[in-house]
């Protein structure tokens, strides 16, 4: 088994010729290295863009073999780098290309393989074991993300922070349903009524099951991750809330306090010339200092309930 990082059109048709196993890893090609590589092997340009979701389901074209499968590997800035790869198989020649550089496909599968079929399905065990990995590290952070809520709903914890942590469980989320994506693509594979695996010779029905199997565990397992990050994130949530409607009480508590003694200063605060001029007996003070804006607010009050029982406004 030999594995080429480039093209080489010269050893690709060679091998193809005498038969020996040839493995194109291609990392991260330029539009350029990607039209060259479709025009020499004859294989479909869109296919090849790695940018791109594939244009259709998996299909066996011009005696190619193609599909899409799903690796991913853990990053430090958020939960999995999930990793879209292109395969392709023809005679004893296996092509897979994908974007993501230092990756290191070939060195996941490491030792020589005599079949074109074993080398397919150990680099595409690699790849969901690169996945289960991945979602393994992720569950991780997203039990420490559950562990923080409990720590917000027990109060030992700054709201600072916990912003900073709904904004990496959005990141996280985002990376999650990437993943589950690009894992259906892989499945469509697996599950089309004509696919490319059952074209290949040599292929084992318990091989493509069992990949099948793993896709599907890691599938269902980016859906329950989803949903743990949405659980801690709304119990993270719920406690803010909670002790915002907390504070909310206690300053209302003390506008209650503070309301009447503010008003009581305002009102007999005012000491200009004809209000004192004219207030000269006890009487005239009840009258006019208290009886009328006691009216006043009573009116106001009637008023106001009236209109809600109407529904007028």
């Amino acid at each position: 088994m030999k594995v080429l990082h480039h093209l080489d059109a010269e050893r690709a048709a060679a091998a193809r010729a005498s038969g020996d196993v040839l493995w194109l890893e291609i990392e991260d090609p330029s539009d350029d290295d990607r039209l060259e590589l479709a025009d020499a092997l004859q294989l479909p340009p869109r296919w090849l863009d790695v940018s791109a979701r594939p244009g259709h389901r998996p299909i066996t074209d011009h005696a190619w073999a193609l599909m899409a499968a799903a690796g991913a590997r853990p990053v430090p800035a958020g939960c999995l780098e999930p990793i879209e790869v292109r395969v392709g198989v023809r005679d004893s020649l296996l092509v897979t290309v994908h974007n993501a550089q230092g990756f290191g496909l070939a060195d996941r599968v490491g030792s020589a393989h005599e079949e074109v079929v074993d080398l397919l399905f150990a680099a595409l065990l690699a790849l969901a074991d690169s996945v289960g990995d991945s979602l393994d590290a992720a569950h991780a952070q997203v039990v420490e993300f559950e562990e923080d809520a409990e720590a917000v709903v027990a109060g030992g914890e700054q709201v600072h922070r916990a912003d900073e942590r709904r904004v990496s469980i959005l990141r996280i989320r985002s990376d999650l349903l990437r993943m589950s994506q690009a894992l259906d693509r892989e499945l469509d594979a697996y599950e089309a009524v004509s696919a490319p695996l059952t074209t290949i010779p040599g292929v084992v029905p318990k091989q493509v099951m069992f990949l099948r199997q793993k896709a599907v565990r890691s599938s269902q397992h980016c859906v329950e991750l989803r949903e743990l990050l949405d659980d801690a994130r709304n119990t993270e949530m719920t406690a803010l809330s909670n002790r915002l409607n907390v504070v909310t009480e206690r300053l209302t508590v003390v506008a209650t306090v503070f309301l009447p003694l503010t008003v009581i200063t305002g009102y007999f605060g005012m000491n200009f010339g004809w209000l004192i001029g004219h207030i000269t007996s006890l009487w005239v003070f009840l009258a006019w200092g208290v009886a009328v804006p006691v009216a006043a607010a009573a009116g106001i009050v009637i008023y106001a309930r009236r209109l809600d029982g109407t529904g007028e406004r």
